[in-house]
């Protein structure tokens, strides 16, 4: 009896579907990161400061923390005023987790024995951003040895954040959350950037087509803003939610694995708040000092440093205003101002000097006294009163408490056209445009304070 053996002809077929599949794999793969390398930015600021991270010969002190440590300290402005040999490992919207991790290379690569996290207050009230933690672990393991990259990677899209979500695949498509303008401006320069291989001059001039700033980068990973808050007030913020708010509770864990590390290493840590606007802690009210006392608590009962440099007196540093880039960003001659007075406060500290009394605290009172100390206008708002045809300006300028301020309202018919000085400067907040001017005019509202009138605010309609 004759049985069946199974035709030899099936096994080519099997094989030449596991090929087709193999090469349709292969190709997409070649598609993926051909457009990774068109679109995603070459010489973004997370991917330049790992680059030169990895150039370093020495190092004994980092910076850490999102934006606010990027744009607020100069290595070069603190070394020339602390001795230390110092790098900023601060990223883009870089979540405490990430913070944690900068520093444990640090710790792990050149034995650092200072260890700056700069932030800002609202820090501890933000999940992390997806699209930074991804470009951070990206750039972060490239160069590093496979073993690290794979534990990077894998407690990346593994954590209970990004495994139960879209964002644990969207790690392998970059160019889904990192691009530059899909425009033909846009992609033609990142293409002609990588061509010519110039990572620094790619910073430039993706910095320029993106933001708009002028970047002054001193390969140190501080990256300075080059532009002024030019008077126009930048709003946007809800303030008034901070009070019934909560810290988020994974950020006081990673703050305190922060200070353990520092602790098991030997590392002197400084957690330091940079100026910013006075605006930002005058709206945040009382819920401020409340919650930076908590974090200072926390701080110090694990031997860290908290220092608050918008509460600093003139002895540490003076600060009106005008060092700022936006609501939250030190300018770069702000940074380097920053830096020079922090330098000075570290060799204070360092040679077991009490700096406690250079500082307003957060207890009821001296909170009362820092408000008062403000004076200068950080920022100006108006409100439209309308009523039988004529409008009503009513303008009012966030300020210390003890300010005596002054408005002036400016006009003009559209943007091609000069102001025109419609209520010079006095006491009065309100401006009435009467009924039947024709077409309702551009204004312009702009605020100072008597105690120091150089720095003016101003909005337009």
């Amino acid at each position: 009896m004759q049985t069946s053996r199974p035709s030899a002809s099936r096994h080519p077929v099997a094989r030449r579907r596991l090929t087709v599949a193999v090469l349709l794999v292969a190709l997409l793969l070649a598609i993926n990161a051909a457009i990774n390398w068109v679109l995603v930015p070459f010489g973004g600021k997370t991917e330049l400061v790992w680059h030169d991270y990895r150039q370093l010969s020495s190092l004994d002190t980092v910076v850490i923390g999102s934006s606010f440590a990027q744009h607020s300290v100069s290595p070069r402005t603190l070394d020339a005023s602390l001795g230390s040999d110092s790098f900023n490992l601060g990223t883009p919207a870089q979540s405490l987790n990430n913070t944690r991790d900068a520093l444990a290379t640090a710790i792990e690569d050149w034995h650092v024995r200072r260890a700056i996290y700069c932030f800002e207050y609202d820090t501890f009230f933000e999940d992390q951003w997806a699209n930074a933690a991804i470009a951070f672990t990206k750039y972060k393991s490239e160069g590093e040895p496979v073993p690290q990259v794979l534990r990077d990677v894998g407690n990346l899209v593994f954590s209970d954040f990004f495994f139960t979500r879209h964002y644990s695949l969207t790690c392998a498509f970059p160019w889904s959350y990192e691009h530059v303008p899909l425009s033909v401006r846009g992609i033609s320069t990142n293409v002609e950037n990588r061509l010519g291989g110039d990572i620094y001059k790619a910073a430039a001039s993706y910095a320029q087509l993106t933001d708009g700033h002028v970047w002054d980068y001193e390969r140190t990973g501080f990256v300075g803003l080059r532009l002024e808050l030019d008077g126009k007030c930048v709003h946007g913020f809800d303030y008034s939610t901070f009070e019934d708010r909560e810290f988020i509770s994974n950020n006081l864990e990673y703050l305190r694995q922060i200070l353990a590390l520092c602790q098991q290493n030997g590392v002197t840590f400084y957690m330091v708040a940079p100026p910013t606007a006075a605006s930002t802690l005058i709206q945040y009210g009382d819920a401020y000092p409340q919650h930076m006392t908590q974090l200072k608590e926390i701080v110090e009962q694990a031997g860290g440093v908290f220092l608050d440099l918008n509460l600093a007196k003139p002895d540490v540093m003076t600060f009106d205003g005008t060092d700022i880039c936006d609501l939250a960003h030190l300018s770069s001659d702000g940074a380097r101002k920053t830096s020079e007075a922090l330098g000075r406060l570290l060799r204070r500290i360092e040679a077991g000097e009490d700096v406690s009394g250079s500082f307003f605290s957060y207890d009821e009172n001296e909170w009362r006294e820092y408000l008062a100390s403000v004076t200068y206008v950080d920022s100006v708002e108006y409100e439209v009163v309308e009523q039988d045809g004529a409008m009503t300006f009513e303008a009012s300028a966030c300020t210390g408490t003890q300010s005596v301020v002054e408005y002036a309202f400016d006009v003009r018919a559209s943007d091609e056209d000069e102001w025109a000085v419609a209520q010079d400067w006095s006491a009065s907040s309100s401006f009435e445009l009467a009924a039947g001017t024709g077409e309702t005019p551009q204004v312009r509202v702009r605020a100072r304070t008597q105690q120091n009138p150089t720095v003016v605010r101003w909005v337009t309609t």
